[in-house]
C-alpha cells in the first residue's frame, strides 16, 4: 500500500493554531502556555494589555486569551482597542 507524502511529513510542517496569551502573572502564563503547547498550540505571551494590543495588531493569531485585571492597560480596555482596529 502506497502512502501519500503528506502523511509522512513531520507534525511541525502542519499549520498549528497560534494563540496570544495576555496575563500579568508569570505563573499563569507558564501554566497556561505549558498546557496549550502539549496540545500542539503555538503560544506567544504578553505581560499587560498594552503589550497585548501591540502584539495582536502586528501578529496573526487564531485566538487571544486576555486577563481582565492587569497593570498598564486592563483586558477590557485592550479588547476595546482591538475592536476599534477591526
Amino acid at each position: 500500500m502506497h502512502r501519500s507524502m503528506e502523511a509522512d511529513e513531520p507534525a511541525e510542517s502542519i499549520d498549528r493554531p497560534k494563540v496570544l496569551l495576555v496575563d500579568d502573572i508569570r505563573d499563569n502564563r507558564i501554566l497556561i502556555s505549558t498546557i496549550l503547547r502539549r496540545y500542539g498550540v503555538e503560544v506567544d505571551c504578553a505581560n499587560n494589555g498594552k503589550e497585548g494590543v501591540m502584539k495582536a495588531l502586528l501578529g496573526d493569531y487564531d485566538l487571544i486569551l486576555m486577563d481582565i485585571q492587569m497593570p498598564v492597560m486592563d483586558g477590557i480596555k485592550a479588547t476595546e482597542e482591538l475592536r476599534m482596529h477591526g
